[in-house]
Order: structure tokens, then sequence, then C-alpha cells
């Protein structure tokens, strides 16, 4: 099962204490305020995530940090995605990536497209898609990158008609996970506690 954490980033409080003293001390230093409210924000949805999955609290769980610059724990695998907007967490007992974009015609452009998308890919999606297409695309590539914990991300060079993954829309964003469908669990925070979302169609 993958479970999938999903918050606007107005819903979550500002006021908590992050953990480890490593990863706070990393998320404080960020000179971009926006950036570094959104690392904050989605590290605290990581905590509840763990809590609300498992029923592990993240001050008992040991975190490292691996030669790529990827935040692992001892508990389960996880992976994270931050906007301006939004986060996005998943947490599984598999490798696991996810991203979440804000969908916007004036990012996923047909130019974008044509850098990203391998042979394979434009013989299913065509020369001409949505932008909500090519966002779906994006992600996913991202996604999976994540899973495989690599150090330089080359679009161009992941086949996403080969690997598993989902995509779907929620809240003005396209959000992908790697992995079946079926496995997914949906929650969204609303500032209090998560409630299980519908998974919308792809």
């Amino acid at each position: 099962m993958i479970f999938v954490y999903l918050a606007q980033l107005h819903d979550v409080s500002e006021q908590e204490e992050l953990y480890p003293p490593a990863r706070a001390e990393e998320i404080l230093s960020c000179a971009n305020a926006s950036v570094r409210a959104q690392k904050a924000s989605v590290w605290k949805i990581l905590r509840l995530g763990l809590l609300h999955a498992y029923g592990s609290d993240m001050r008992q769980i040991d975190f490292r940090k691996t030669d790529c610059g990827k935040w692992v724990c001892d508990r389960c695998c996880f992976s994270l995605s931050h906007t301006k907007e939004g986060v996005a967490v998943a947490l599984s007992h598999a490798p696991v990536g996810i991203d979440r974009e804000e969908l916007s015609e004036k990012r996923f452009t047909r130019k974008l497209y044509d850098r990203i998308a391998c042979a394979e890919e434009r013989a299913v999606w065509g020369e001409t898609p949505s932008a909500s297409y090519i966002a779906r695309l994006w992600t996913a590539k991202e996604s999976l990158f994540k899973q495989e914990g690599g150090k330089v991300f080359r679009p161009e060079h992941i086949n996403t008609e080969r690997e598993e993954y989902a995509s779907f829309c929620m809240d003005g964003a396209v959000i992908s996970v790697t992995g079946r469908r079926e496995e997914l669990r949906v929650f969204r925070f609303d500032g209090a506690a998560f409630t299980q979302a519908d998974l919308p169609e792809s």
C-alpha cells in the first residue's frame, strides 16, 4: 500500500518544532522565505503522515541523509514534493516517488514536451498534447527519478511507458506517484486532521 498525503500550504501550521535537528537546521538556513516555508510544511506533513499511516512518532525514527542528498529513515520509504501552493508526501514499505506541480499552460508547453518526451512517449501522447498531459508526463518522470534516487534529473532518458505510476489532478495541481493506482490511499489535510479523498480519474 502507498499512502499519499496532500495539503495546501496555508493549512499547515508554522508554529511547530522540526525534527531531527539536522533537518531543522537545514530548513531554517534556507535563504528564500517561500522555499523555506514549503520545506518546513512538507516535513510537517511527513511527520503527521508517519503517525497516521504507521503510528510512528518522528522523534523515535532514525533519519539520515544519503550521498545523493536525499533524506531517508529506518521506518519506511518516503518521497516529498512541494510548491508555492501545496505539498505532497508518499509513504511506502518499498521505494516510492511523488511529484506535485500546479497546472500552468505557461510552463507546460510544447517546447517543454519536445525536450522531455522520448520516441515511445510521443507515439502514445502525439505531437500536440494539452498542458495537463505535459504536466502529467513531467510529474511522472520526476516521481520515477525520485524513486530511483538518482543525482541528475534527465527527463528525456526516463521512459514512462515502461514504468508503473498513477497521475491525477487535485486542488489545481497534477500529482504523479510511482506504483499501481489500486495501491494508493490518498488523504487531504484540512489544518486539523486527515480525511481520505476519492482518487480522481486519470
